[in-house]
């Protein structure tokens, strides 16, 4: 499972971000976007995903968030907020 939500102290603060997954060799798994009172709603829209064969992480690699904000309106800072879940599988 992937959570994604941003987070912003700022209640005027109205935001996009796009959120990428990717390995260390760059390779992107997952892409999300999450917003902030956007278009005069009010609240958070979180990115929530859930997986039957999940993200596969190869062993020796690890798993990278990156977030670029796309649109930012009277925001001192904003930060995503996540959570992942996982297994380590092994044959």
């Amino acid at each position: 499972d992937v959570y994604l939500s941003p987070d912003n102290i700022d209640r005027s603060c109205k935001t996009m971000q796009a959120v990428s997954l990717q390995l260390d060799d760059g390779t992107e798994v997952g892409r999300y976007t999450v917003m902030m009172d956007f278009w005069g709603g009010s609240g958070h829209y979180p990115a929530h995903a859930s997986y039957t064969t999940g993200i596969r992480v190869p062993a020796g690699q690890s798993l990278r968030a990156n977030s670029d904000e796309r649109f930012s309106y009277s925001c001192s800072s904003v930060r995503v907020d996540y959570a992942l879940s996982g297994y380590m599988a092994q044959p």
